[in-house]
């Protein structure tokens, strides 16, 4: 049977890319790749066998990273564009037009513009949303917070000092100068 460059089996490949594109789900990769196998149990058990195959793995390793990088490089890309349009700093575009009988260059124009304000100020609310910042003020509310918790902790303590250095009095008998006990 043919092998690719990791000494992979067309099914083993497949079963690799399955494995990745469900996030691990072994069971359910070998149950789509391997068609004869019907049991749960049985595809779950030689996942498990595959998943042990040192060809298998390192393929899967180098897969996920390259997955990993390229997401990471679009997440990038991602933030600079929307840091671009909230900034609204100028963006460049060019249109050529072509004749497609005669190849010849009919029109080729420069485009210089930047974003109207809507457009800035929804990027700038996407790229807080996209970096967890949903709240711009959220460290401003934070901080009034702590100076809150710290102004009760405070006053708590002057309570409970307080209430120390209050000197109680019991009276067990209490004697009236002028009453008669006697009726």
């Amino acid at each position: 049977m043919a092998k690719d460059e990791y000494g992979l089996t067309p099914k083993q490949r497949a079963f690799a890319d399955e494995y990745i594109l469900n996030k691990g789900n072994g069971t359910q990769a070998y149950l789509k790749v391997y068609k004869n196998v019907k049991n749960a149990n049985t595809a779950g058990v030689n996942a498990s066998e595959s998943l042990r195959n040192p060809k298998i793995l390192k393929y899967i390793r180098e897969k996920t990273e390259m997955t990993l990088l390229e997401r990471d490089l679009l997440t990038k890309e991602a933030i600079e564009s929307l840091t671009d349009l909230s900034l609204g700093l100028e963006i460049t575009s060019r249109s050529t037009i072509y004749n497609n009988i005669t190849g010849e260059l009919e029109q080729d124009v420069t485009y210089t513009n930047s974003a109207p304000p809507k457009v800035r100020a929804d990027s700038l609310a996407l790229l807080f949303k996209f970096l967890g910042i949903d709240d711009p003020n959220r460290d401003l509310t934070r901080i009034k917070q702590e100076l809150e918790i710290k102004k009760l902790e405070q006053q708590l303590k002057e309570n409970e000092s307080q209430t120390a250095t209050d000197n109680i009095t019991i009276v067990d008998t209490w004697t009236d100068g002028d009453a008669d006990d006697s009726n």
